[in-house]
């Protein structure tokens, strides 16, 4: 994880959580230099991470390493400088996906436990060209070896955990989704 914080902020700084994209097998924690920098620029600090980029442990592995960051920083948030009760998530495309899916998932919903004090819960997502239902894309080859899909016929089960629409459920963060076609 890389960690940017205001040189010169006396109090602690809301953050963001980047995860960046890549169809869950590439992309890098380096993404998005120049966000990053508006972000620090304007009193807010960023914290970009690698979720694992392999088939082996799929979407399962990438949720569960991306709520542990969060649990992760929050915990340190006094030594980072970084106010606990203001994390967000930025995501675009697989970056969106499994931020929806960390972003909209509580605590108890099957994703790693929430020790006392450790929330991986944020209070705001900001979600570029993700996928948000992967029911529609079965037909990808990636998906369902990310799914960990195993017969023939998709298991609609698995894909409704993994699709960040079947975690709402009225009390999600605030949530910024853009799509577009240029």
């Amino acid at each position: 994880m890389d960690l940017h914080t205001p040189a010169a902020a006396v109090e602690p700084v809301p953050l963001v959580v980047i995860v960046h994209g890549g169809l869950w097998l590439g992309g890098s924690k380096s993404h998005y230099p120049d966000l990053k920098r508006l972000l620090v620029r304007h009193g807010i600090g960023t914290a970009s991470l690698d979720y694992g980029r392999s088939l082996e442990g799929g979407f399962e592995r990438q949720v569960l390493a991306i709520k542990e960051a969060i649990r992760w920083l929050r915990l340190r948030a006094d030594t980072l400088g970084i106010d606990p009760g203001r994390i967000g998530m930025f995501g675009s495309s697989a970056g969106g996906h499994l931020a929806g899916v960390a972003g909209f998932s509580g605590d108890g919903e099957g994703f790693g436990e929430d020790p006392e004090g450790q929330s991986s819960e944020v209070q705001a997502l900001f979600l570029l060209y993700g996928v948000y239902d992967l029911e529609g894309v079965v037909s990808n080859p990636i998906v369902r070896w990310m799914a960990g899909e195993d017969a023939d016929a998709p298991d609609a089960e698995r894909y409704q955990r993994y699709s960040p629409i079947h975690h709402v459920w009225g009390g999600e963060p605030p949530t910024f989704l853009l799509h577009g076609t240029d």
